[in-house]
């Protein structure tokens, strides 16, 4: 082997090994000093995110106890019939105002819906159900936690995936149910 391919052969050795080490160190500095400054803005992003769903639920309580202290309502409350057709225009009205909400319903203490307003689509126009659509609802958790409350109290659900007539809809769809 010539002087020239020995000494090339060390130019390209220490030019691999330089850009070996140079790999490393560019490596643990990331690690060091880029994934930590990654890492306090996700933490950021996702307490302002938390902070948002925290103010989107307390809006929504809000709004579920404004429409639990309406005429309808409290009629119920006293016994007085159900005004169904009041009480759907009313929930009609706040689906249209409220493009995140997907459903509205009254559910009476023995866990049928007796009105209910939803949206096919997010943004959709509401839609009220006819009688025959309405469901039970009785056997699920969240009713019977809501109708152990004293009145005026709010009853927030984990998310979880909606059920329509025992079967989680499909496309699924997470919901967060705020109830009195």
């Amino acid at each position: 082997m010539s002087l020239r391919a020995r000494i090339t052969g060390a130019m390209v050795l220490l030019v691999v090994v330089t850009a070996g080490i140079f790999a490393i160190l560019a490596n643990r500095a990331f690690q060091r000093y880029s994934l930590p400054a990654a890492m306090t803005r996700l933490e950021g992003s996702v307490r302002n995110l938390a902070m948002d769903l925290d103010g989107s639920v307390a809006g929504a309580g809000e709004d579920v106890l404004a429409l639990s202290l309406l005429p309808p309502a409290r009629g119920l409350a006293a016994g007085e019939p159900l005004d169904a057709e009041a009480l759907a225009a009313i929930f009609t009205a706040v689906v249209s105002a409220k493009a995140h909400y997907v459903q509205l319903r009254f559910i009476d203490v023995a866990g049928q819906e007796r009105v209910r307003v939803d949206r096919s689509s997010r943004g959709g126009p509401p839609r009220v159900l006819r009688e025959d659509e309405l469901q039970t609802k009785g056997h699920r958790p969240y009713v019977a936690a809501t109708l152990a409350l004293p009145p005026g109290t709010l009853h927030v659900t984990p998310i979880e995936l909606n059920e329509e007539f025992g079967e989680i809809q499909m496309p699924a769809l997470p919901v967060l149910r705020i109830a009195t």
